[in-house]
Parts: structure tokens; sequence; C-alpha cells
């Protein structure tokens, strides 16, 4: 598969509702997502906050220096889309183009694609 529609499926799939009330997450759908497509990688949830999910490949060690990848998971629209009308990709990407972005890396198709696995 062409890294392109890689990263293509990743957005159809996570451009889905996500709401929260300033408390807690109210409408989950993305947050599935997210946590559905991390389940076979290297990253592992390490902690659920009720407005944050945090993953790591490992629990850091008290003062070791790491580096934080914040995404947003919310969703401001009443309902969401994503299309590939003609190789011009359509859409809801609020957020959720970020969040691609993030599952896209950790799940190692950028790296496969930097190290000329997986291209044409």
């Amino acid at each position: 598969m062409h890294p392109q529609q890689d990263f293509f499926d990743i957005l159809q799939a996570v451009t889905v509702d996500c709401k929260d009330n300033g408390e807690c997450f109210t409408v989950t759908d993305r947050v599935a997502v997210v946590e559905r497509m991390l389940e076979k990688t290297e990253y592992k949830l390490i902690s659920r906050q009720p407005l944050a999910l945090l993953f790591a490949k490992r629990v850091p060690q008290e003062c070791e220096k790491i580096v934080l990848i914040s995404s947003h998971i919310d969703c401001v629209y009443s309902s969401c889309f994503c299309d590939d009308a003609d190789g011009c990709w359509r859409g809801t990407f609020d957020n959720s183009f970020g969040n691609t972005a993030v599952l896209w890396y950790y799940q190692g198709i950028l790296l496969a694609v930097a190290d000329g696995v997986g291209g044409e």
C-alpha cells in the first residue's frame, strides 16, 4: 500500500466524533479508534485521565527526560466526514489530521517510508 493511502485510511478512521464537557469525554468515538489503532504497536496506554490519554513505549523513570507529543482529540463539528475526490481530500479535519499524523508515525509507517520500505 502506498504511504499516502495509508495516511488517508487512518484519516478516514479518526474523522469521527469526540466531545467533552470540560470535565470528561462525553462522546468517545475517536478515543476508541485511537486506542484500537495503537493496540498492535509498541505504544501502550500508561495513563487515562478524564480529558487525556497518555501513550508511551514504556513508563518513564522519575526525572527522565522525555519528548511529549500532544494532539487534541475533540471535535467541534456536529457531524464528521472524510472523502477523497480525485486526489483532493475533503472533510471535517479539525483535530483529526493531527491525530492521523501522530498515529501514522506511531504505527511505524513514517519510519518505514524514511528507510525506503513500503514506498512505491
